[in-house]
């Protein structure tokens, strides 16, 4: 989905060249650049004094010096202005399809769009894609929809995996069926407070948990 040199187009992680190339003075300066203060966030959850806490996080990391300055990347994330294909050939049963599209980076105006056309399209056995694959047609085993927001530019994509005696051309074909019925006609009031109401309990549940904010 991004050209070589974007920083979105290889595993953030890096490879296992890069890690074996990496040297012992590689990996003090790089933590030297970035582990700081400066480049950091810190997370304090509970039912806590504030005036205490701050003094407590004063007291532990207030003697740590600032790093360097990080700057912000800077980055064109190029569209796509054709479509592309590849296909991966190995030793599966199934043939599964993804469909993906560049899209509006996290927080940006048509992000949040993308998110509930996600839920409505394919976040449980209740959306329209695994009603329509799974239960109708029975062309599908398992079909879903997600907004992967990200800062330099998000990734939509639809999955499918089909069920035996069917082809990727059949789930192709159905899942398009369904994108265009979605783009041409919009969602059901219904739809769309549902899928409100999902995003918004899962954005809940997940401050429950400690770590569950990051």
């Amino acid at each position: 989905m991004f050209p070589k040199g974007h920083p979105y187009y290889a595993d953030v992680m890096g490879s296992h060249a890069d890690v074996q190339a990496a040297k012992l003075d590689d990996v003090r300066d790089f933590f030297k650049r970035y582990y700081t203060p400066n480049n950091a966030s810190l997370a304090i959850v509970g039912d806590i004094d504030i005036d205490n806490a701050k003094k407590l996080v004063e007291k532990y990391f207030g003697s740590i010096p600032r790093g360097p300055d990080v700057p912000s990347v800077q980055v064109q994330t190029p569209p796509i202005t054709q479509e592309r294909r590849a296909v991966m050939t190995d030793r599966v049963e199934l043939p599964r399809v993804y469909l993906s599209w560049l899209t509006a980076p996290i927080f940006k105006p048509g992000d949040a769009e993308a998110d509930v056309a996600a839920q409505i399209l394919g976040s449980g056995k209740a959306s329209r894609l695994y009603r329509s694959l799974v239960y109708d047609k029975k062309i599908a085993q398992d079909v879903s929809a997600g907004q992967q927001s990200l800062t330099l530019g998000s990734v939509f994509q639809v999955t499918a995996t089909a069920k035996p005696g069917h082809t990727a051309e059949e789930l192709e074909t159905a899942l398009n069926a369904q994108l265009d019925s979605l783009a041409k006609f919009g969602p059901t009031p219904e739809e769309l407070d549902a899928a409100k109401n999902k995003i918004t309990s899962s954005l809940i549940i997940s401050l429950e948990n400690l770590g569950g904010f990051s």
